[in-house]
């Protein structure tokens, strides 16, 4: 029997097994590195060489489709097959198979907004790559970088529903999403700061981070209302965030408009965040490392570097090593590589046995039982940075929030 769009549940996941683009194991271990960082499931199978990134992207483009029923999953799984095997774009693969692909070339919400001069290319891919990276919708973070306004973004995919169910012409929705300058402004000059505020702007962010000075803020939103460029733009080609940084502070400011957090907390994060995010020797403690970039970090490293594993938490672990037999026994053998003479012996054994990671994550899932998930975590990052799938600053940036108590649906 066929399947029709009313019968098929669209969610990611389930979509990529229908379509016989990944295997059922391959979501499931997605979803575990997903649920685990927090990254968005198409972004975790892209990292696990599992899917493609143009299949990713193919796919998410079918399931916009499907669910507007503007097509049929056999059709889909056709054209995606094209699309494997000839490397062609989604829309190339459904001309071929003869499907008007009028309903999504041109058709998606950043290109509506660049071609009615809303915004340029160049923010449209920083946008995209941000929404790739936070795993927010595009129209959420053009809305969080002030390019444009919640009752824009709502115009548009309006509209857009309108230009795929072919009620509306192209031309005419651009002419009025251009025209429209009532719903489109843009934000480039800030109110008075109000840390109380659920709709914190961007700039202030920052400003209560200590990342740039009130009068840096001033002195960027002047030149990007002189040249049309986002706040965003203006302090990555100045060099004084990371693109990192910019993602994990719409991402952070997600959450406070959405309630999920306090300002306070945020900018405390974001603070960290930037810290751990700097220099190479910014990100130091204790001369662990000299540079953040570097894959060979050790999971004791790691954490030390996160701020996680601090000295009380070193201490605490070593009186539960002495104090309980069988991991006293864990920590003996790593006794052997230490000075037997030293007064410290079983000290430095133990605090040599830590740097080993099963042992690591096994005596701090003994001392404190209710972090387990975050050193868990803390593994699924290390491994990613190992495997080069993740930069460590990227690690570092995301299980920054993630110790901080932040757990949200709005997933870097």
């Amino acid at each position: 029997m066929k399947q029709t769009a009313q019968q098929v549940d669209y969610r990611l996941g389930e979509l990529l097994v229908d379509l016989g683009v990944a295997a059922p194991a391959e979501v499931i271990k997605g979803l575990r590195v997903s649920a685990h960082t927090s990254l968005p499931l198409g972004r975790t199978l892209v990292m696990l060489d599992y899917v493609p990134d143009f299949v990713v992207r193919s796919v998410v483009e079918a399931q916009s489709m499907l669910r507007d029923r503007l097509l049929e999953l056999n059709q889909a799984k056709q054209a995606l097959a094209i699309v494997n095997r000839k490397r062609w774009s989604f829309s190339d693969a459904l001309i071929s198979l003869g499907v008007d692909a009028s309903a999504t070339k041109g058709t998606r919400l950043g290109e509506l907004l660049r071609d009615a001069n809303r915004l340029n290319s160049h923010q449209l891919d920083l946008g995209l790559t941000v929404s790739d990276h936070s795993g927010l919708p595009l129209g959420q973070v053009l809305v969080l970088l002030s390019k444009v306004t919640e009752d824009k973004v709502r115009i548009t995919l309006a509209m857009q529903r309108e230009l795929r169910a072919n009620n509306l012409e192209r031309k005419d929705v651009l002419k009025r999403l251009a025209s429209d300058n009532g719903a489109g402004a843009t934000a480039h000059s800030l109110p008075a700061y109000d840390s109380t505020a659920k709709k914190i702007k961007l700039g202030e962010l920052f400003i209560c981070a200590e990342i740039i000075t009130e009068e840096e803020l001033q002195q960027s939103l002047s030149m990007g209302k002189d040249s049309q460029q986002m706040l965003g733009e203006i302090l990555l080609d100045k060099q004084w965030i990371s693109q990192d940084i910019l993602t994990a502070a719409l991402r952070l400011q997600a959450l406070i408009w959405d309630e999920k957090i306090d300002v306070r907390k945020a900018t405390d994060v974001l603070r960290e965040a930037h810290r751990l995010a700097g220099t190479p020797d910014s990100a130091d403690v204790d001369g662990l490392i000299a540079d953040s970039g570097n894959k060979n970090v050790s999971l004791y490293e790691f954490l030390r570097i996160t701020g996680y594993l601090t000295k009380d938490k070193i201490r605490a672990s070593l009186k539960r090593v002495m104090d309980e037999p069988r991991l006293l026994a864990l920590v003996m053998n790593h006794a052997k590589e230490t000075d037997s003479s030293n007064s410290n012996y079983l000290e430095d054994a133990t605090k040599l046995a830590l740097r080993d990671a099963a042992t690591l994550r096994f005596v701090m899932s003994e001392t404190f039982p209710r972090d387990r998930g975050l050193v868990d975590s803390a593994l699924v990052f290390h491994q990613l940075v190992q495997e080069g799938k993740l930069t460590l600053c990227q690690a570092l940036v995301n299980y920054s929030i993630k110790i901080n108590g932040i757990e949200s649906d709005t997933a870097i």
